[in-house]
């Protein structure tokens, strides 16, 4: 008699499709039964590959988006420094004018 969630049949080892390319993976879900163990074990792999390149894309976009971060607030300190430089000269053509009319 065989027991809850065992079988009389001896474990199968998965077939191993790391070295395969995504297109011999392509093939190879295609050609076999859904829900076999090699279709199970195809799928899982490109499921896996595909996560690995998405993970690869998205720390990728995070580096690009530090450096975009780091950019912009070189910008934005520039940008103050140039209107410091602006109010100072404001200043100065306002003294200036006043010298001139001889308000000062």
């Amino acid at each position: 008699m065989i027991g809850p969630g065992k079988s009389d049949e001896a474990p199968v080892p998965a077939p191993d499709y790391s070295n395969m390319s995504d297109e011999q993976l392509v093939r190879e879900l295609s050609a076999g039964m859904v829900d076999s163990p090699s279709h199970k074990q195809a799928a899982l792999t490109f499921q896996l590959r595909q996560l690995k390149r998405q993970t690869e894309s998205s720390q990728a976009l995070v580096n690009v988006t530090a450096n975009l971060v780091r950019v912009t607030s070189r910008l934005a300190t520039a940008t103050w420094w140039l209107v410091g430089a602006t109010v100072a000269l404001l200043l100065a053509a306002c003294l200036q004018a006043a010298r001139m009319l001889g308000l000062i």
